[in-house]
């Protein structure tokens, strides 16, 4: 029994082997997401297609209209 736990402590220690590098993601690949049908709308969603590049940079307009509503409105409440 002790030479059991004596092994699963060992092995618990052992070092983890190296995590393989992600090769980078191509900034011109095109990738398409599904956008969320207008409101009172029974008409499928739409996809739309950017490149990655494209993407980063509507994520980071969309984060920031955001933050700039969640600032506004915080101010509005004292």
């Amino acid at each position: 029994m002790s030479t059991a736990l004596l092994l699963a402590a060992l092995l618990a220690q052992a070092p983890t082997p190296p995590v393989a590098p992600v090769p980078p993601k191509n900034p011109n690949e095109r990738i398409c997401r599904k956008m969320p049908a207008p409101t009172g709308s029974r008409v499928a969603a739409k996809r739309e297609c950017h490149s990655a590049t494209e993407w980063a940079a509507i994520d980071a307009a969309n984060n920031s209209d955001v933050e700039q509503m969640r600032r506004r409105t915080s101010r509005q409440n004292y």
